[in-house]
């Protein structure tokens, strides 16, 4: 935030950095650049400017190094709303040090600002057409004329307690500060967002959730207002989106997930996902770090499927280690006696119940889907298809027109194996079959209303095969439907469900009723043993071409 030039040795002189030294910067980089320039510790930065204007006049002369580089962090992802407060509350209240600076970052809810208000009259008028709407609206409107909106600005100010400041009006609540605390994260905040526009192509940050009374859609927010002042643009329409920070890693790739939105509806979005995260705030420390595992889990940049998860926590079970998740399984078994819990190996116990129930590891901690029941408010699911091909193996009576022309010589009572590219032609009959194996109880959900995972069963709509024709040959496809896409861990379960319906649930039940044919009955498998069998995505199969190379007649 600002570049140090100079510091002061203990002799006396005065140490030149070649390069100078941008700030905030790691101590690692102070300790590299001071290295090269000769100079020893204590470092005090006797020459140094500020990007935010005002507090080049304020804060001046030798000042220690480490608290310039504190205080740089703090300001470093400020919104152009905080950076506008900050620089009138210095001017306010004459600070001299970083130290002073900091302590008015914790304290910028006390200094009141009105955006766009460039002199006393404006600011007149804007309290005209807000606090003292209702009685100026039974004044008649010849009378108005007379009506002195400059005095109305400028009553109960002074140049002690207001100021204006790049086209804004700031001033002092008096309110009693509180003192800095180191503790706090002044930076810390779901999310904030840069905008830029033509006019300003560097861009100013905007933090959510918006602050304001009547913050809703289309957005009004004092924020904003100041945002787009800085930007010189007249709306959001004259404005883009070009970077996205958040406490929450995966949240900071929604600009791509929303680049077909208006810019409104996204910051719109944006606010209303912050404030489902402040809420969070009630239910403890522990509500943040499950929310920061869940988006993890689900993957998700989508800031409306987010701000759904922030509602669904219960949705989740979680626990920040092995240890925790061990100690939170037993008090459900009734089993919570310290001297009792001390005597398992929390973190094997913990670690074995992980692989059990098929939790995922995030930063966040342990997480896995529960049965409850998800709700939507925001999300609204858009069902995406995949398909799994496997080979099938066709057989027929012996004592069909198919066993005798593709019957076992050898052993008249075996069954017949069909060939594939002969099978195919009965593709027709195979579906019809299949469609009429579907349940009333299944909902229209097929296989997927017996998945055991709730976490599969909170993403998989539907599941159900049926056969198709590729390369001249015929195959089993089954149909999948997701409402979210699906984790590489949650996708190898699917195949291993299907897989299993296949051998030993639908499959074996369908392939042990025949389909009717003209040239008689057949007998269709969805799955054989041995290890030319396989269930695998339609993309990786035909990108492979494991159809040319599978030996699939027999």
């Amino acid at each position: 935030m600002y570049e140090i030039l100079v510091r002061q040795m203990d002799d006396g002189d005065l140490t030149y950095l070649a390069d100078g030294l941008e700030l905030p910067a790691s101590q690692e980089d102070i300790e590299r650049v001071m290295e090269l320039a000769g100079v020893d510790k204590p470092y005090i930065a006797h020459s140094y400017s500020f990007r935010l204007n005002e507090l080049n006049g304020q804060i001046t002369g030798p000042q220690p190094l480490e608290e310039l580089n504190s205080f740089a962090a703090m300001i470093a992802c400020l919104s152009e709303y905080e950076r506008v407060k900050l620089e009138g509350a210095v001017l306010l209240t004459n600070c001299k040090t970083p130290a002073d600076c900091a302590k008015l970052l914790c304290n910028l809810d006390s200094f009141a600002l009105t955006p766009n208000v460039g002199d006393y009259e404006s600011l007149g008028r804007y309290f005209a057409a807000n606090d003292f709407a209702d009685s100026l609206s039974k004044c008649p409107l010849e009378l108005m004329m007379f009506f002195d909106y400059e005095l109305l600005g400028n009553l109960g100010w002074d140049d002690s307690t207001s100021a204006f400041i790049k086209g804004h009006h700031i001033r002092d609540t008096e309110q009693p500060l509180h003192e800095f605390d180191p503790e706090i994260n002044l930076l810390a905040t779901c999310m904030a967002i840069r905008l830029c526009s033509d006019r300003n192509t560097d861009g100013v940050w905007l933090k959510f959730p918006l602050q304001g009374e009547d913050v809703g859609y289309p957005l009004r927010s004092p924020e904003l207002e100041v945002a787009l002042a800085s930007l010189q643009a007249a709306s959001i329409t004259e404005c883009h989106a070009v970077e996205c920070v958040s406490e929450y890693p995966c949240l900071e790739q929604c600009l791509d997930t929303h680049a077909a939105e208006p810019l409104d509806q996204l910051l719109w979005k944006a606010h209303n996902l912050s404030l489902g995260e402040m809420e969070l705030s009630q239910y403890g420390k522990e509500a943040y770090a499950k929310f920061a595992a869940a988006l993890e889990y689900e993957n998700c940049a989508d800031l409306d499927l987010a701000a759904d998860i922030s509602q669904n926590l219960r949705c989740y079970d979680f626990a920040k280690n092995a240890e925790d998740y061990a100690q939170k399984y037993l008090a459900a078994k009734g089993i919570d006696d310290p001297i009792l819990t001390g005597c398992f190996d929390l973190k094997a116990l913990g670690d074995a119940l992980i692989s059990q129930n098929g939790a995922t590891m995030t930063g966040a901690g342990i997480i896995f889907r529960n049965e409850n029941e998800f709700i939507y408010d925001y999300y609204t699911p858009q069902e995406k298809g995949i398909r799994l091909f496997c080979p099938l193996e066709i057989k027929a009576d012996p004592d069909s027109e198919f066993g005798e022309e593709y019957g076992d010589v050898v052993n008249e009572y075996d069954y017949a194996t069909i060939p594939n590219y002969v099978a195919r032609s009965y593709m027709n009959e195979i579906n019809a079959a299949i469609a009429k194996e579907a349940l009333p109880e299944e909902d229209g959900k097929g296989l997927a209303k017996y998945l055991d995972s709730a976490a599969l069963a909170a993403k998989v709509s539907y599941i159900w095969p049926s056969v198709e024709i590729w390369e001249d040959k015929l195959w089993g496809v089954i149909d999948v439907k997701l409402v979210r896409d699906l984790s590489s861990a949650e996708m190898t379960e699917l195949t291993d469900y299907c897989a299993g319906q296949m051998a030993d649930g639908w499959g074996e039940g369908f392939e042990q009723r025949p389909v009717k044919t003209s040239e008689g009955d057949l007998y269709v498998s969805f799955w054989q043993s041995g290890n030319s069998y396989f269930l695998k995505p339609e993309d990786e199969l035909k990108q492979t071409g494991r159809g040319h190379t599978m030996q699939m007649d027999m």
